[in-house]
């Protein structure tokens, strides 16, 4: 049962770390391991899924003490140590995410092999800690090192056998997000050119991908509009948030749509205030 539990967890942590990782990762936690408690493991499902990191945190690093007594190496045990991370990095507590982060990178080189793009995943989380931190070198290099990865995968068309459960839209919704990651790190420090650049590479595989009307292109557009604004062309800035926001209310993205009309709107407090 249990390495049924752990196999059936990696599988739905590649593809998104859904809610049945959850699901049957506390299923298997119930039927495998009897040294945590039920009362624990469903107060922090609890307050994990809604978003109470600082109560659900003395939980998961109990479950992360536990887990790591049974095998650091187990597919269960990244679990945990990942949602551990994401804990401190939503409370902003980096310098504790950073060593668990480290940690699951070198877990996931050592099962998929350091091409893979599950590796590129972690890569991903680690650099956004990093950002956080001002460790610009450092994320940027990381940064870089995913979108590589993916575009290898892409470019080859095979996957390495260990991700054979990862679905080609997983990898190339990564790819797609490793040029937003690198234009919002230009963005950041203020390096507009390079930022425009990666966010006008973003819109195209936007665009390959959900085609022109989709909710990806507006994200696009709404990204070089906040370029355009950085840089004072004003003009070009409303063009493309209003484009964005015409896509958004025509396909009735509803969370984009907030997102647009936000960004419009402080866009134009922007404007009236000067």
């Amino acid at each position: 049962m249990r390495d049924f539990v752990e196999r059936f967890v990696l599988v739905a942590f590649v593809v998104g770390r859904a809610v049945a990782a959850f699901t049957v990762f506390w299923i298997g936690l119930a039927t495998a391991q009897s040294d945590a408690s039920a009362e624990d493991r469903n107060a922090y499902y609890g307050v994990l899924m809604q978003g109470r990191y600082a109560e659900a945190l003395p939980l998961a690093k109990r479950e992360m003490e536990l887990l790591e007594k049974e095998g650091p190496d187990r597919p269960v045990t990244s679990l945990v140590r990942e949602d551990l991370a994401r804990m401190y990095l939503k409370l902003g507590r980096f310098t504790e995410a950073v060593p668990l982060l480290k940690r699951q990178l070198a877990y996931m080189e050592k099962i998929s092999g350091r091409e893979d793009p599950m590796v590129a995943d972690s890569l991903d989380l680690l650099a956004t800690v990093f950002k956080e931190q001002s460790r610009y070198g450092e994320a940027e290099r990381l940064y870089k090192r995913a979108l590589a990865i993916r575009k290898r995968t892409l470019d080859h068309g095979e996957r390495p056998p260990s991700i054979r459960v990862t679905p080609h839209s997983h990898v190339q919704g990564g790819f797609a997000q490793s040029h937003i990651n690198l234009a919002s790190l230009y963005l950041s420090q203020g390096q507009y050119e390079k930022a425009k650049l990666f966010f006008e590479r973003y819109l195209a595989i936007a665009e390959d991908i959900g085609g022109p009307d989709g909710e990806s292109f507006s994200v696009g557009l709404m990204n070089l509009a906040l370029v355009s604004k950085e840089q004072g062309h004003y003009g070009e800035a409303e063009t493309l948030y209003k484009r964005a926001l015409t896509i958004s209310e025509k396909k009735k993205h509803f969370t984009q749509l907030c997102s647009v009309s936000n960004a419009w709107l402080d866009y134009t407090s922007h404007r009236a205030a000067m």
